[in-house]
């Protein structure tokens, strides 16, 4: 019963580790081939100019209940 249990081990191990997994891989674009439009340019450029005044304004919003000011990230989810 052992034998016949190993027997059966060994050629499923064989049967299904014989398999070739063919993955086709993922094709990503090249950064230098993206072009962003003119107005998501601009809206960066705004943001980036704006973003020290809106830090500023939020720390004096803030400045008498925290101790610390707090950080402001402006993501974009477009």
């Amino acid at each position: 019963m052992k034998t016949l249990g190993l027997l059966l081990f060994i050629i499923s191990f064989f049967t299904f580790g014989s398999f070739e997994v063919l993955a086709q891989p993922k094709v990503y674009p090249v950064l230098s081939q993206q072009v962003d439009s003119p107005e998501l340019r601009i809206q960066d450029m705004l943001m980036n100019f704006l973003n020290p005044h809106i830090d500023d304004a939020v720390c004096n919003y803030y400045k008498q209940i925290l101790t610390v000011c707090p950080t402001v990230y402006l993501i974009s989810l477009m």
